[in-house]
């Protein structure tokens, strides 16, 4: 039979559950993909996070972002024309359902000759350890690199406030990186969200496909 002292201990961690999905997947009903924007919703324009993030063991994935072996990386230094980052939570039910979504969207940028190495995805798991960002690639059998953002660091730099979110910078040969997309809710067809990004980045990319 259950004491007072267990039976509070047992509600408190119920509803501690329960605030920490809600927090992490912010809206039942979330929006589609609006049309790719240089603009924070607060107005302001919006800056590629500047701390290290731990290099991947997978090789391939090293490989894919064009980066080194050293312990640590700047998002600066993957060579890319175009980084998107996807802002997701393992427990949030609209992720779960867009992983298929944005692993399509991966699948069809490196299947286009035009846009292989051109355009690159990265996830970042706004307040999970790198356990749940593992069960969660392994899971949706997730093809890009995942990474933990267990302390929310890089979403309160960013001021995500919505999960899935969108948000993509254009990286310039003389080094400059401008913000060109920031978009909550899911990708929606894949073709057309590739479109916008890349006339909003004024990216020019060979003829053919």
């Amino acid at each position: 039979m259950q004491t007072t002292w267990q039976r509070r201990l047992f509600l408190l961690m119920t509803l501690f559950l329960v605030l920490f999905l809600v927090s992490a997947c912010t809206s039942s009903h979330p929006k589609r993909t609006p049309t790719s924007s240089s603009a924070h919703p607060e107005g302001q324009p919006f800056e590629l996070p500047y701390l290290r993030l731990p290099s991947p063991d997978d090789e391939s994935h090293l490989v894919y972002l064009g980066i080194g072996d050293d312990e640590t990386f700047a998002l600066a230094e993957i060579k890319t024309r175009i980084l998107i980052i996807e802002v997701f939570n393992f427990y949030c039910p609209h992720c779960q359902a867009e992983a298929p979504t944005v692993n399509r969207l991966y699948s069809q940028i490196e299947s286009d000759a035009r846009l292989r190495g051109q355009i690159k995805i990265i996830g970042i798991g706004i307040g999970n350890t790198p356990y749940e960002v593992r069960t969660f690639r392994q899971r949706y059998a997730v093809p890009f690199p995942l990474f933990a953002d267990r302390s929310r660091v890089i979403s309160k730099q960013l001021e995500v406030r919505q999960t899935p979110t969108f948000i993509a910078w254009r990286y310039h040969p003389d080094g400059r990186i401008d913000p060109i997309l920031f978009a909550p809710g899911p990708v929606g067809e894949t073709e057309q969200f590739l479109n916008e990004l890349v006339q909003a980045s004024g990216l020019e990319l060979p003829p053919g496909g």
